[in-house]
């Protein structure tokens, strides 16, 4: 959504609800610009504030939005249905949005694009931007083959449970401690770079499930 449909989109949302009160109105904004950059928190909040808390049932913002504290606390942390955030693609967005989206008290997120290669979707020697692909399984002569991104994914829900049990056991100490050490990972490696994550995910899962035993 650029900021220029925002208003369009409201008044659709608020003729929804207006003949069925009871749908879920979904809205993902991004709010990118000429430049390819994201709008300022005060464009965002200026053209989505007179209706989004109103209409919106399941909001999945670009997560980029949600880190902005401004933008995050107007918009995207009110009481609603569902309250995510999404990212693309998995690669991308590895493991960290999970941890993120529950930090910021999100009850979902989302990977962008399930299949969407770049190349030949046959041969990963085509795949330039390997870091950037959405491309969760690779098409075999019989069957596919799981890829790295979909692992990512998995892993990703699983933290995401292990912090709500951990919450649910009472363990706050703990969480508090696990989400200072995760503290703004965001940044996946690039698998061409082998670049580290910024934290450690195995040792912050070890320590989630070490508190178990105590």
């Amino acid at each position: 959504m650029h900021k220029t449909q925002a208003r369009a989109v409201g008044e659709m949302a608020a003729y929804a609800k207006s003949l069925h009160p009871e749908v879920y109105v979904f809205c993902n904004p991004s709010f990118w610009n000429h430049k390819g950059y994201f709008e300022d928190a005060d464009v965002m909040i200026e053209h989505l504030g007179p209706w989004y808390n109103d209409y919106v049932d399941i909001s999945v913002p670009y997560r980029s939005n949600m880190r902005n504290e401004k933008k995050r606390e107007a918009l995207f942390m009110k009481h609603r249905r569902v309250n995510a955030q999404y990212a693309h693609p998995a690669r991308r967005a590895g493991r960290s949005i999970s941890w993120s989206s529950f930090r910021y008290g999100a009850n979902g997120f989302a990977y962008w694009a399930y299949y969407t290669p770049r190349g030949n979707p046959w041969d990963i020697r085509t795949w330039k931007m390997y870091g950037y692909e959405a491309l969760m399984v690779l098409p075999l002569e019989n069957g596919v083959a799981v890829m790295p991104s979909y692992e990512e994914m998995r892993e990703a829900w699983e933290d995401y449970r292990l912090l709500t049990a951990l919450r649910e056991a009472g363990k706050k100490d703990v969480l508090d401690a696990l989400l200072k050490e995760f503290g703004d990972s965001f940044d996946p490696p690039r698998m061409e770079a082998a670049t580290p994550y910024k934290c450690d995910f195995l040792e912050l899962r070890d320590k989630a499930l070490g508190a178990f035993k105590k």
